[in-house]
């Protein structure tokens, strides 16, 4: 299991619960695993996955730039002291002031994806970088992204001709191979397409000075259907891209800048939820008796990942052999308040009980940027980083 002496040390305390305690030390290791295999490749962390400023305290001090899908994650950026040189708007999706305000503090660096955005850059943000994302089938993801977001390569390469006619400046382009991406060649085969556009648009004068990676980079340490943990191999991942990259820009690759925008990598195995059962009941699901546990944290305030991926569980001092199939929920009067991955039943102790505290682990990413605020009139969880 991916936890470390220091959060189980911190998470042993009497703290107010529900809360999500990170080990800022887990996130530089990580950070620096990345640049290690991928030395040449800029990191601009995905702040969706867990904006919290002492976090990206920490990545400014380790020489992280930023990837941001809002102003206000791009302000969150600037006061924890990030250049706004290196925070890259990567949306695609922007109400206009906001990329006029951006623009304002000094965002160069914008995404798009169709002609309306570009058109709205270059009027609220002119003489800035854009970068044209392209689609992606998101296959070997777990969340496959690829509905919202991209344009064909026929479709950038028309879009970037246009950009060029415009007060901005053709910069690059992009792509997402999905988020928890279990296969290293989605990036083989998305810069495949990168290429052939980068040569198309080198026949009409127009030379791109970066590509950027996406995010996707799989996070070890949550669990298969029968509990085992899953562990991915990141140096095998790095080295297919940077295979990829030597194949496909043998003669441009000094020149270009390469970017990635990794979050869950980063943050999901440095974090932990702790919660505190506030109601054991037996219930009947599917015509069997089972335990039922009522957490003080649910989808809606904490762990809105529950059902879709499988956290490993920590019991704090756990004696009792005997395991016993345990439904967990979370405290609204929401009947989706379920905190059990496709209805796969965890085997937890049998003298678990009201008032006692288990751990979510990997629970760094998206549990706190995904919470409601105010749903059932329950409070966000707190937030500790150590």
């Amino acid at each position: 299991m991916y936890l470390s002496d220091k959060l189980i040390d911190f998470a042993s305390q009497d703290i107010a619960t529900p809360a999500l305690i990170v080990d800022l030390d887990i996130v530089e290791r990580q950070y620096l695993k990345l640049y290690s295999a991928l030395s040449f490749v800029h990191c601009y962390y995905s702040v969706k996955s867990n904006p919290a400023i002492e976090l990206l305290k920490r990545l400014v001090k380790l020489g992280s730039k930023f990837e941001a899908a809002s102003i206000n994650e791009i302000i969150y950026c600037l006061e924890a002291g990030a250049d706004p040189k290196n925070i890259h708007f990567g949306n695609t999706i922007k109400k206009t002031e906001d990329i006029a305000r951006a623009h304002a503090l000094g965002i160069t660096s914008f995404a798009f994806d169709c002609e309306q955005e570009l058109l709205k850059i270059a009027e609220h943000a002119p003489h800035s970088n854009v970068v044209c994302r392209l689609k992606n089938d998101g296959k070997g993801a777990h969340w496959g992204l690829c509905n919202k977001f991209g344009c064909s390569p026929a479709q950038s390469f028309e879009l970037l001709v246009l950009a060029q006619s415009l007060n901005i400046n053709p910069y690059g382009l992009s792509f997402h191979v999905g988020s928890q991406q279990k296969d290293p060649q989605a990036w083989s085969r998305a810069l495949e397409d990168v290429k052939s556009i980068f040569s198309d648009l080198q026949q009409v004068g127009i030379e791109l000075a970066l590509v950027n990676l996406g995010g996707g980079y799989p996070a070890s340490g949550y669990l298969t259907d029968d509990d085992q943990s899953i562990n991915y191999d990141f140096d095998a991942f790095a080295q297919e891209i940077k295979d990829a990259i030597d194949a496909l820009f043998t003669t441009s690759k000094t020149k270009l800048k390469f970017m990635c925008e990794p979050g869950r990598f980063i943050v999901a195995q440095a974090g932990v939820v702790k919660t505190k059962i506030i109601l054991r009941s037996t219930r009947l699901l599917n015509d069997q008796e089972l335990t039922w546990l009522y957490m003080d944290v649910g989808k809606f305030n904490g762990l809105f990942e529950a059902t879709d991926i499988k956290y490993p569980l920590y019991e704090f001092q756990s004696t009792c052999s005997e395991r016993v199939p345990t439904i967990l929920t979370g405290p609204t009067c929401d009947s989706s308040d379920m905190l059990t991955y496709k209805n796969h039943i965890h085997h937890l102790s049998n003298q678990l009980d009201i008032g006692q505290s288990i751990l979510f682990c990997c629970a760094g990413a998206y549990s706190n940027s995904y919470v409601c605020r105010g749903f059932n009139g329950f409070e966000p969880l707190s937030e500790f980083y150590i």
